[in-house]
């Protein structure tokens, strides 16, 4: 698992970032409500961790991140996550648009986790987002049950191995998508020993093979 680079944390309040003091990695913006996953067990550390009263909208998202801007802050990014699925929320791309129009040079990234990925790819180039943290946690459908309870794709609720396999096979079609679109992709994975353990070296090797970063998210 050499490749494994860094480990984040996204069940953090909005503004929270990954350094402290004036220069910041990322500066998180909670702007989705809504979800497409249901997840069997508890997830520390994953998008859908936030609670709905985390969740801004747009122009409190843009007010947010100006305030840190007018401190002096520098993020590398501006990041547009959950508690929901992002690219499933139109309030995202409103949000997306105002600071693109505000703040061109900020960089954006949007996490997601995948499923209305491809769908929403040339939505995101045109508000300019070039970054992409991609939430998966399994390689094959067996493990994928394990986790996910439900699934919706394109307004199809799904459920059980159904669901396992859309899901892996929607999201690593979507990570190849995004990087053939020219993304750079981060893919983020939560470890939960007895459950995805033992598919983590072959989720970073996929992930290295496709030309993406692997990330692990801590607990």
């Amino acid at each position: 698992m050499g490749n494994i680079m860094k480990a984040v944390t996204h069940a953090r309040p909005a503004g929270t970032t990954e350094r402290t003091g004036k220069d910041m990695d990322t500066f998180v913006l909670p702007v989705a409500s809504a979800g497409n996953i249901e997840y069997r067990i508890s997830w520390t550390g994953v998008a859908d961790a936030r609670s709905a009263d985390d969740v801004l909208d747009p122009w409190e998202a843009v007010e947010l991140l100006e305030e840190a801007l007018h401190a002096g802050r520098r993020p590398r990014f501006v990041e547009i996550a959950g508690p929901g699925e992002p690219l499933i929320n139109e309030s995202v791309f409103a949000a997306l648009h105002l600071i693109r129009s505000r703040h061109p040079d900020l960089p954006l990234r949007v996490a997601t986790n995948g499923l209305a990925l491809s769908d929403r790819l040339a939505d995101l180039v045109q508000c300019g987002v070039r970054d992409l943290a991609v939430e998966v946690h399994a390689l094959s459908p067996r493990t994928a049950e394990r986790i996910y309870a439900t699934a919706t794709v394109r307004g199809r609720q799904l459920k059980g191995m159904s669901a396992a396999e859309t899901v892996v096979r929607t999201q690593w079609h979507a990570v190849m998508n995004a990087i053939e679109c020219g993304m750079a992709v981060e893919v983020r994975t939560a470890v939960r020993t007895g459950i995805n353990d033992e598919e983590i070296d072959r989720i970073a090797q996929w992930t290295g093979m496709l030309g993406a970063e692997f990330v692990i998210r801590p607990q």
